[in-house]
């Protein structure tokens, strides 16, 4: 198809919303319209209702409780068939209305990025020395980030309907995800650490929390459980440029994707001094948290980007979770510039879980009322039991510590009083 052909395509093809709904600059008609036509059938989200159970809508959706609820999401026939054979047509006079507006008694169902989109977050970026010190606040974050999520929890209605999360992350996640039938890993995939993308498997979304850490020095043997596809051959090239290896790891991951939006005016770059093009895929990643490389010409360093905290109600609010980063992010840099090494040898003050682990910590902050009611992993100093045994159990799931340095910092700002009370 033409550019001019494209142009003149619908962008969404909702049922419920209108292309009005989204943003008319180009960028974000076009990455609506592009993730629709890579994947072959419109966004589609299953959110749970209050008081339904993840298990409830994969046994309604698949009839298989060995799937996971993503899973279940991802591979429904409702989304990858019926959706499918909707794209096909503009008429929808012979459609059931009832059918298409609610599928399922038991969930939430929505049918676009908008609806993902439309839920505002707080994002702070902070500038950093280089990129030893970029890559350990970034790692850091990583294993943060499901506990600032779950502390500005404030989305738990979608199209006026109370679902069983309190935030937007699963609906983003759902409605920002254009793999195609077969990209995805499947239930049995059981393989762990990065593969090569030629497998043809990306396992994830582009809304997602990392898959890889980007220090050095770190036990990635234990710390990267999961599967994560890479671009095999521009791994290669940055290893051999001299890139660490974990860093190179992390950016050839982003090259699995893609690309969704490039302007025909900036085909042709420079890229000794522009990062168009890396950017344009670095920022199609949507990530807890994201690294943010330097460029030279606008005068911009190393940076972390802390991107999972959602909007609150009033600038007070919205100011306190910033100072809470802000401290968090100067702690850290305290921590890392007076210790170093400890005795035998471990880096820092070091937080990092298992990347499994972080994403239980994601799936649990989703919850209602998960800052006072779910159990998260943490690591307060000593590795815990999951790494001591190498266990996936999580029988031994403790709540955040009250005595860790986390919320001794909110104690000093007074910001958590009333949520961590300390232990008499």
């Amino acid at each position: 198809a033409t550019a001019q052909q494209l142009d003149s395509l619908p962008v969404a093809r909702s049922f419920f919303l209108s292309d009005a709904v989204t943003s008319p600059h180009v960028r974000y008609q076009t990455l609506t319209r592009n993730m629709r036509l890579r994947k072959g059938a419109k966004m589609c989200s299953l959110l749970p209702l209050e008081g339904v159970s993840e298990q409830d809508v994969i046994a309604q959706i698949s009839g298989s409780a060995k799937q996971t609820y993503t899973d279940a999401v991802f591979h429904s026939a409702f989304h990858m068939e019926v959706m499918n054979k909707r794209n096909l047509t503009e008429e929808r006079k012979d459609t059931n209305e009832d059918f298409l507006l609610r599928p399922f008694q038991s969930v939430v169902y929505t049918d676009c990025q908008a609806f993902g989109a439309g839920c505002c977050c707080l994002q702070a970026t902070f500038g950093c020395t280089n990129l030893a010190e970029a890559s350990y606040l970034y790692d850091q974050f990583v294993v943060i980030a499901p506990l600032l999520l779950a502390l500005s929890a404030a989305s738990p209605c979608v199209k006026g309907t109370l679902t069983a999360f309190d935030t937007r992350w699963d609906l983003m996640s759902q409605t920002w995800d254009d793999r195609r039938a077969g990209e995805n890993f499947s239930s049995e995939f059981s393989m762990t650490g990065t593969i090569d993308v030629e497998s043809n498997k990306v396992g994830f979304g582009r809304f997602y929390s990392p898959r890889l850490y980007t220090s050095e020095d770190i036990d990635t043997q234990t710390l990267h459980d999961v599967p994560c596809s890479v671009h095999a051959k521009g791994f290669e090239l940055l290893r051999g440029s001299g890139v660490p290896e974990n860093l190179s790891r992390h950016v050839s991951s982003l090259f699995v994707r893609d690309a969704l939006v490039v302007f025909k005016e900036r085909v042709d770059l420079d890229e000794t001094h522009d990062l168009d093009h890396f950017n344009s895929l670095n920022s199609t990643n949507w990530t807890t948290v994201r690294l943010k490389v330097p460029e030279r010409d606008k005068n911009l360093p190393w940076r972390l980007e802390v991107r999972c905290p959602e909007i609150q109600l009033t600038d007070f609010e919205n100011a306190a979770l910033v100072t809470l980063i802000h401290a968090l992010v100067n702690h850290l840099l305290r921590l890392r510039r007076s210790t170093g090494k400890d005795q035998t040898g471990k880096q820092y003050d070091n937080l990092l879980l298992p990347i499994s682990l972080v994403d239980e910590n994601m799936r649990r902050s989703a919850q209602r009322n998960a800052i006072t009611s779910q159990k998260f992993w943490w690591c307060g100093g000593e590795m815990n039991e999951y790494l001591e045994k190498r266990c996936r159990k999580y029988s031994s799931m403790k709540k955040l510590a009250c005595s860790s340095w986390l919320t001794e910092i909110c104690y000093k700002l007074n910001l958590l009083r009333t949520i961590f009370p300390r232990e008499t």
